[in-house]
């Protein structure tokens, strides 16, 4: 109380009085002095806890300086990779050489791309192919740069002289049989085609004598690749050939020990038991599911070939049903020709007409038949090039379309178009049956002028009503489910 009026008293003072603000100011900074020693007197700790008060001091600074030292030395890391960062967006080719210097599995480093179906616009990989093929091809020169990355040859004169000279002695002569049939066309179609595969590989099994010093399964396998790879020289594999050969090679390295003639049997044995448990009795199940889908004044609308639609069409004929059919066909191949030629053979009414008046045919059509050559698992369908639009222009008029299909076409693969994975059929087939031929006869030597001829084409899941299987009609989406089923089959046994 007595240092509170003293400083009243001081400060009233000084207002007071300006010129005595001198005078009174040293005892005014008495006072406070006082005060102040006074309360650092309270606050100050003993001695013992000085020191380690210090300490923390001490250390806490120290730390204090590392992290700021520390967030100094990391902008300015950031501001060193900042450059380095835009550099790489910038050019792709250095981004790729840094990753795989820094490692592209290891932390900090991008994963690696897969690696893609075909790659044929790199010199590279065209080497690698030319190496690996069995037969001489050249590549057509004049083709368009979108599908660059497909492999497309010119037709050889000749299938069997062309096969590389120390390749003729690895070909059986079933395998040269099929392959010229593959490359002219004689042999089509998803099925027959893997029928008539398995059937020649029947025959190179039961000709084949393994040798002593080797295992049977090894060296059938090393015996069977050139001739698969003269059968994709002369036309590349559908989807279903492919399965079926990862079938008979899966049977194959489960040969283990047996005797030559035992794994002879065993496989001939798992060969038509695939063939007829796949595709045979497999399509008998998709054309009784089919046929129960077409009702008395039914107009169902095929397009090009398929097998198993003129199956079903042709057993509902032979269960009485009343109903017509519209073909629709297109250019180059005019396949549906042949599927009208057996409709009309068995009496069912029919009418003919190309895919350019497809809106117009469409009127009144209650149902779609379309085959397929593959399906994959996104649900998306290939097919004969054409198919997308006939499905397509069925969805816009609210007509159902129905895929008849075995589940043995069916692949773990997503595709959601069809310039990733397709077939390029010769270019020269577009002349062909045309009008007015003679403005493309000279189309190899006219530097504008390009052609393309693709054989199949995808329809999306969202213009297919159901698929017809073996296993029952299913949507396209349950495509997935099919496949874990299968493999989980296969792992049991």
């Amino acid at each position: 109380e007595e240092k509170m009026t003293l400083l009243e008293r001081d400060l009233d003072s000084a207002s007071a009085s300006p010129s005595s603000w001198g005078k009174n100011s040293g005892h005014l900074a008495r006072g406070r002095k006082q005060s102040q020693s006074q309360s650092q007197k309270k606050n100050t700790p003993p001695p013992h806890r000085q020191n380690s008060q210090g300490n923390k001091s001490k250390i806490h600074n120290n730390q204090n300086r590392k992290t700021s030292q520390g967030s100094q030395k990391g902008q300015k890391q950031q501001k060193q990779k900042q450059p380095q960062q835009r550099k790489q967006k910038n050019s792709p080719n250095d981004s790729g050489k840094g990753n795989r210097q820094r490692g592209g599995n290891q932390k900090g480093g991008t994963a690696k791309k897969p690696a893609t179906l075909a790659q044929f616009d790199d010199p590279h990989k065209r080497k690698k192919a030319s190496k690996a093929q069995v037969v001489q091809l050249k590549l057509v020169n004049k083709q368009v740069t979108l599908f660059s990355h497909l492999p497309q040859y010119e037709r050889p004169e000749s299938v069997s002289l062309s096969v590389k000279p120390q390749g003729t002695e690895h070909i059986h002569p079933a395998i040269v049989n099929l392959g010229i049939k593959y490359a002219d066309h004689v042999i089509v179609g998803s099925d027959a085609r893997c029928i008539a595969m398995l059937d020649a590989f029947a025959q190179v099994i039961q000709d084949y004598h393994a040798p002593t010093d080797k295992s049977i399964s090894i060296d059938l396998d090393l015996k069977l690749r050139p001739l698969i790879q003269f059968l994709k020289d002369c036309r590349p594999l559908s989807i279903g050939m492919g399965n079926a050969i990862k079938f008979l090679k899966r049977k194959i390295g489960r040969l283990g020990t047996k005797p030559e003639a035992e794994a002879k049997a065993f496989l001939a044995e798992e060969i038509i038991l695939y063939q007829e448990q796949k595709i045979i009795s497999a399509g008998a199940i998709i054309v009784e599911n089919a046929v129960s889908n077409v009702r008395d004044g039914d107009v169902i609308l095929v397009y090009a070939h398929s097998s198993l639609v003129a199956r079903a069409l042709i057993e509902a004929k032979k269960r009485e049903i009343d109903f017509r059919v519209v073909v629709v066909d297109s250019h180059p191949k005019f396949e549906g020709r042949t599927l009208m030629r057996r409709l009309v053979e068995v009496g069912i009414h029919c009418t003919y007409s190309l895919i350019t008046s497809l809106s117009y045919v469409l009127e009144g059509v209650t149902k779609v038949f379309i085959g397929a050559h593959a399906l994959f698992s996104n649900g998306a369908v290939i097919a004969r090039v054409g198919t997308a639009v006939v499905a397509l222009m069925a969805h816009a008029h609210s007509v159902p379309v129905l895929v008849l299909s075995e589940s043995y076409k069916f692949h773990e693969r997503v595709q959601l178009d069809a310039i990733t994975f397709n077939e390029l059929e010769d270019p020269s087939d577009l002349v062909t049956n045309t009008p007015n031929a003679k403005l493309l006869e000279s189309w190899e030597t006219n530097s504008s002028l390009k052609m393309l001829n693709l054989a199949f084409d995808i329809t999306p899941l969202e213009h297919v009503s159901v698929v017809v299987t073996e296993v029952g009609m299913i949507p396209p989406t349950s495509v997935p489910v099919v496949l874990r089923e299968a493999s989980q089959k296969l792992e049991k046994l």
